[in-house]
């Protein structure tokens, strides 16, 4: 079942479509006529046991990392340290 209110009725009895939604019943909340959100029974948590987790980490990735890397990014800690600009000493003055 679902019912339709108006955001000022849902903000006068909001307790109460709460629990009709918890209860199972589904309320959609209009703003200006217009549906804009809507009050669902949550779903409860859903777990994947550790085995899946698991084995799903211990292959490679499933899309290559390096796809949203630009591609001359320079890595400094395999081409040298290309950002040392002077003696890490050096204050500026």
């Amino acid at each position: 079942m679902t019912t339709t209110i108006g955001l000022r009725e849902l903000r006068q009895k909001a307790s109460e479509y709460v629990r009709r939604a918890e209860a199972g019943e589904r309320v959609t909340v209009t703003v200006a006529g217009r549906p804009a959100a809507e009050l669902v029974p949550h779903s409860g948590l859903s777990w994947t046991p550790l085995d899946r987790v698991l084995n799903a980490l211990s292959g490679p990735p499933l899309i290559p990392l390096e796809r949203d890397q630009p591609e001359d990014l320079i890595d400094p800690w395999t081409t040298g340290n290309t950002l040392d600009t002077g003696d890490a000493r050096d204050t500026g003055r």
